[in-house]
């Protein structure tokens, strides 16, 4: 499933480990959807984290080495162009995003960008309702999510929880 994630749930991510933006965040670290991104979406996060300071911080530092690598993401060189909000037309970056990547879901906590609800079929929801989505379809597939999206454990980094799965499926000969 292919998401557009506004810079505010980003952020909102990397300050409150155990909110719901953290929960969308690492099901992308999970590889439970693909995280869309634009380049213009992209020098947005890296402002918004320097700006901040966040960019030297531990959670900061592993979501830039992340982007960096590509984890996990369909990355747009070019957009067209969509001027669906003219409130704000910064935000229309994230429609343009989604558009060109065939997004299922812009997840946003931006009310220029919510008050939109849809756009060509792309559902806008904040952060609670995509999660209440994914976790009824994760369900009616049969599908687990993870503890730490379902709310119930801390978030594990995810290179930490890649070595521990390693170590899981080839333990140590004695």
């Amino acid at each position: 499933m292919r998401v557009v994630v506004d810079t505010n749930v980003f952020i909102s991510s990397l300050l409150n480990t155990k909110g719901n933006p953290r929960k969308l965040i690492d099901l992308w670290r999970f590889e439970k959807i693909t995280l869309c991104i634009s380049k213009d979406i992209l020098a947005e996060y890296f402002a918004v984290l320097g700006r901040f300071g966040m960019s030297e911080e531990p959670e900061g530092e592993e979501q830039l080495q992340l982007f960096q690598k590509r984890y996990n993401q369909f990355f747009l060189v070019s957009v067209p162009t969509i001027s669906a909000i003219t409130q704000d037309p910064a935000d229309n970056k994230f429609v343009e995003c989604a558009v060109a990547a065939r997004a299922t879901y812009i997840v946003s906590g931006d009310r220029h960008l919510l008050n939109l609800k849809a756009f060509k079929g792309i559902r806008i929801l904040p952060p609670t309702e995509f999660l209440k989505v994914k976790l009824e379809g994760s369900r009616e597939r049969g599908c687990v999510l993870p503890k730490r999206i379902r709310g119930s454990s801390p978030s594990v980094p995810l290179l930490r929880l890649r070595k521990q799965e390693a170590r899981d499926r080839h333990p140590p000969l004695t």
